[in-house]
């Protein structure tokens, strides 16, 4: 099928995110994303650029405004939550970051704390930070999330690679399945109907998940479960998959 603007939506990527192209067809390219998926975008989104080893920043907001100068006459564009961008300069007060075009965006500095914090109470206090955010299947930006491209993007933030999907996150070696009693707070709940893999969000306590469903938003387990019940022969099941493999397995952990 030729891919168009209409086509369904599968993921997204964010800016400086490194796609490997595999073919193309009049403007669109075929690409693979870092985690795997393949699809099509236009050649207007992309560029051929050779991205230097230096120092990055990954933006800890839902968006973050980029000024062409540190005097913020005008604003050239809004970085996504996650996004990691080369870090040109740094002042007391601004980031020079390296857009795309090969030009400069000043970016205001905050403070950013690597306290010691336990990593799972950081996980939850980013993903409180997208409560409203409109469902968007095949989203995973601020501008809109599906359940596992919420999932994905949340934990990417903190050096954590799950796969787009909730079909292939399941099979992640690092998530092992534990009893209701053994959760905890930033674990992640998988949902079933009918033994068929349909949904996940991450825990908030042993009755609660924050998830995109219609928007991001906190829910009990039990009003989620009646949610997804389409009929009454229709058997919902979850499990909960424990993170504590994944966090040990994290390297260069900065955030």
């Amino acid at each position: 099928m030729k891919p168009t603007f209409k086509s369904e939506l599968v993921t997204q990527a964010l800016i400086w995110d490194d796609l490997n192209v595999i073919d193309s067809l009049d403007n669109w390219y075929r690409i693979e994303h870092w985690d795997g998926y393949i699809g099509w975008i236009n050649k207007f989104y992309i560029t051929k650029i050779n991205k230097k080893k230096i120092d990055c920043y990954r933006i800890p907001f839902n968006s973050l405004k980029v000024y062409n100068s540190k005097k913020k006459r005008k604003i050239i564009t809004h970085l996504l939550f996650g996004s990691y961008i080369p870090l040109k300069s740094h002042s007391k007060n601004f980031y020079e970051l390296l857009m795309p075009d090969g030009k400069s965006g000043f970016a205001t500095k905050f403070i950013n704390s690597n306290d010691e914090k336990n990593i799972r109470e950081k996980i939850i206090e980013k993903s409180i930070l997208f409560l409203g955010v409109p469902y968007l299947w095949g989203g995973s930006s601020a501008y809109g999330f599906d359940c596992s491209g919420f999932v994905q993007s949340i934990f990417k933030y903190f050096g954590f690679e799950l796969e787009r999907d909730t079909s292939l996150q399941i099979k992640n070696n690092y998530l092992k399945v534990i009893e209701p009693p053994n959760a905890k707070k930033g674990d992640l709940i998988y949902f079933f109907i009918n033994n068929v893999i349909n949904h996940v969000g991450i825990l908030i306590d042993s009755n609660r998940l924050i998830h995109a469903s219609g928007n991001v938003l906190i829910e009990n387990i039990e009003d989620v479960v009646d949610r997804l019940k389409l009929n009454k022969n229709c058997k919902i099941d979850f499990e909960f998959r424990s993170v504590k493999k994944l966090i040990k397995s994290r390297v260069n952990y900065e955030r």
